[in-house]
């Protein structure tokens, strides 16, 4: 009995460090634009029974102690902070902008881009994040679909660039191609895979993917609001209790090692 006490006590210390890992990571990207905070979500272990069956169904069982069940991200739109920049886009309500980087199509809430000219002398401009993944545009259908067929482009040096609520880009002086962005919303979003730099990318699970977008706005998406950014959701005040409740917790259950490591030595004694 004493031996499992102390199983049970180490993977519950585990698993408290890994809860601990995410809190820290939460706190670390407090700061961090468009970053969603995650959660851990423990699940006890499956336990076993011991002896017979009482007449009225009960048996004598224990536990085998706690496991991490998953994790959860909190998709509650952070605050959006106008920035002055006109590239760059924040999303109000729910959904992500497409975007593209080494051929692979991701989504992100984080909308920091700037012009950045495809090659020397070429006139063409593509809106890029800092990762290099380009804000990928097409055209809308009578039904709000949007087509992705390639990156916004813009070809010709803008006096003004602009972006609507719902999704049209146009430019004074230049010529748009692929002008109209898309907010693509997903089913299940705890099951996609992040990839770092505010990248998320579909699976199985995740909803959606393959399907196109939809004009912001329509469709549960949110619209789009130019020269702004959205900020972390991160709450630190709660991250901070999280992080004394785990503190506790991780104490806690180096006492059980401990009083179980007692008890084996108390039966070791016993032959003294």
């Amino acid at each position: 009995m004493s031996t499992n006490a102390i199983l049970v006590g180490r993977d519950a210390m585990l698993a408290q460090t890994l809860k601990l890992n995410v809190i820290g990571d939460n706190i670390a990207n407090s700061n961090t634009v468009g970053y969603k905070g995650r959660r851990v979500v423990f699940a006890d272990r499956l336990g076993f029974y011991t002896g017979s069956t009482w007449a009225n169904g009960l048996r004598s069982s224990t536990g085998r102690g706690v496991m991490i069940g998953g994790g959860t991200t909190d998709w509650t739109s952070g605050v959006i902070g106008d920035t002055g920049a006109a590239t760059h886009l924040a999303i109000s309500g729910e959904g992500m902008l497409p975007v593209q980087l080494n051929g692979t199509t991701y989504y992100t809430r984080t909308g920091d881009f700037t012009m950045v000219e495809t090659g020397p002398n070429t006139g063409e401009y593509q809106l890029m994040r800092a990762d290099g993944s380009v804000l990928m545009g097409g055209t809308a259908d009578a039904n709000g679909v949007v087509t992705l067929s390639g990156p916004v482009t813009i070809t010709g040096n803008p006096s003004d660039l602009r972006f609507t609520q719902d999704g049209l880009v146009s430019a004074t002086g230049a010529t748009v191609t692929n002008g109209e962005i898309g907010i693509q919303r997903f089913a299940n979003p705890d099951a996609l895979t992040r990839r770092g730099m505010g990248l998320y990318e579909t699976t199985e699970l995740s909803g959606p993917a393959g399907q196109n977008p939809v004009k912001p706005g329509s469709d549960g998406g949110g619209t789009l609001v130019q020269g702004a950014l959205e900020q972390s959701n991160v709450d630190l005040v709660n991250e901070f209790s999280e992080l004394i409740i785990t503190q506790r917790a991780y104490q806690a259950n180096s006492r059980t090692i401990t009083t179980a490591n007692e008890m084996l030595q108390e039966v070791l004694n016993i032959k003294r």
